[in-house]
């Protein structure tokens, strides 16, 4: 038998060696990307866990994780399924999973041929896979930006006004700066943690035509983002690709070419060709293969970490810079002391008074 777990090494020598290694680098990239994927949605179900941002947890997340795996999840499922099954124990060719994945995109509710069925039921399991995930953009899309306007009234916020209301800006803006200052701290901290709570959607009243662009460009993002981004694991199997062709060619025609010339020259000669081609093959190989190749398979994996696993969970709104500087400190300091003295005031006259008024 083979071997029972990883690659059998027989493939090593084997004549459709490359064509093997090729098909499974591809697959396993594939199932890699997707399980890092679903990590990174993962990640984002715990941030929206540990927030309590329970709105976000089942308006976003969970159907994101519905269109992810109902077509992706589902491909990693065929690659995994059509490595344990028996093709030749079943007389038949494996399918090609390109095939299976267009057909089940572009002809929904169509029979698969028996040549291209890998388990019963293929063809309704298809169905409601593409369903879910059909439904689950609008899910991503809607239901979110609606409840977030629900909350805050159905406002709708107008566009600005003709250039002939200019003139009353002035005294308007007045109006507002003075009941800015009247605000207490209470109503201020409360403004600002509603402003922190919206993540990073700007500070001011809801805008529902800014909601709706704000959940339009993620819902889009992430549907094309999920077949980009599984695309662009298979760089992991160019990269193996690469590595492979590199070391095998300079094996061959390196140190194998010296070794296999050895039997046709004098032994000292012979002797000092094996080391030049020795120090050739180790100088090519460690620069090449473990410092230039090694560098490229870090940036790519860098790459991978920060464009196609972060940005299922990483948003980077933070908070808003406030640069150090003491003038509001002081004004803030001197209006806290004029109101404490006023407070101080007003309770030394209502003891003054309801002295006299026992006194009479």
């Amino acid at each position: 038998g083979g071997s029972p777990f990883g690659v059998d090494p027989v493939w090593g020598i084997a004549a459709n060696k490359l064509a093997y290694q090729n098909s499974f680098k591809m697959k396993i990239s594939i199932v890699i990307g997707v399980s890092q994927m679903v990590f990174g949605l993962a990640c984002k179900t715990s941030n929206c866990v540990y927030f309590k941002r329970w709105r976000d947890l089942l308006l976003e997340n969970l159907p994101e994780y519905i269109f992810l795996l109902s077509i992706f999840g589902y491909l990693s499922f065929l690659i995994i399924l059509k490595w344990c099954t028996d093709w030749v124990g079943l007389e038949k060719r494996p399918p090609p999973l390109l095939d299976t994945l267009l057909g089940m995109v572009l002809r929904v509710g169509s029979p698969i041929e028996d040549d291209m069925l890998m388990f019963p039921g293929q063809a309704t399991v298809q169905v409601v896979l593409i369903l879910l995930a059909a439904v689950a953009v609008p899910w991503m899309l809607l239901p979110k930006p609606l409840m977030n306007w629900a909350d805050n009234g159905y406002v709708v916020i107008e566009a600005d006004g003709p250039k002939e209301e200019e003139e009353g800006e002035d005294e308007e803006e007045g109006l507002v700066k003075e009941r800015v200052k009247k605000k207490s701290k209470e109503q201020t901290k409360q403004e600002a943690k509603a402003i922190h709570d919206a993540h990073g959607h700007g500070a001011g009243p809801f805008d529902i035509q800014e909601e709706v662009i704000h959940q339009s460009i993620h819902t889009i993002e992430f549907v094309l983002g999920a077949i980009s981004n599984t695309a662009s694991y298979l760089r992991l199997w160019a990269l193996s690709l690469a590595h492979a062709g590199l070391s095998e060619v300079f094996w061959e025609r390196v140190m194998l070419s010296a070794l296999e010339a050895a039997d046709r020259l004098h032994p000292l000669v012979a002797a000092l060709a094996i080391f030049v081609a020795f120090a050739m093959w180790a100088a090519m190989t460690f620069g090449v293969l473990m410092v230039m190749e090694t560098l490229s398979a870090c940036l790519h994996d860098i790459r991978l970490h920060w464009v196609e696993f972060q940005n299922k969970f990483y948003v980077g709104d933070g908070y808003a810079f406030a640069p150090l500087a003491y003038g509001p400190t002081v004004a803030a300091y001197k209006a806290e002391q004029a109101e404490n003295t006023d407070k101080s005031q007003v309770a030394r006259l209502v003891s003054v008074t309801s002295r006299g008024v026992s006194r009479d």
